[in-house]
């Protein structure tokens, strides 16, 4: 049960000494629309806003991100400007060289 220390405050014990509560009903029985809205106090709200509004701007740069690396995936010669002339070209080869000049070990070929 909560003990009232003064108007507004009161203190509840817990397994760790006493915590400060903020009840949801007044004396009178009525609804203590302040604490239900804000936990008790505006700098919870403030907290609660601040969190809300971090998670929801890195949702947002997550999505825009990945619809820009989306786009650039579908269509590289209309995103990128620098390439057109690599674009305009018909290639049938990878443009770095075959991976069988390199000299090197093949995946299946024993040293």
């Amino acid at each position: 049960m909560a003990e009232k220390i003064r108007e507004g405050l009161y203190v509840k014990k817990g397994f760790d000494g006493y915590r400060v509560v903020f009840p949801i009903k007044n004396e009178d029985g009525s609804l203590n629309w302040f604490n239900i809205l804000t936990g008790g106090s505006w700098w919870k709200v403030a907290k609660l806003i601040l969190i809300l509004l971090l998670v929801l701007g890195m949702s947002w740069s997550y999505l825009r991100d990945t619809k820009q690396c989306r786009d650039l995936i579908e269509n590289p010669c209309e995103q990128l400007p620098n390439i057109i002339a690599f674009c305009n070209q018909e290639v049938s080869y990878v443009p770095f060289g075959n991976i069988s000049d390199l000299g090197g070990v093949g995946m299946n070929e024993e040293p």
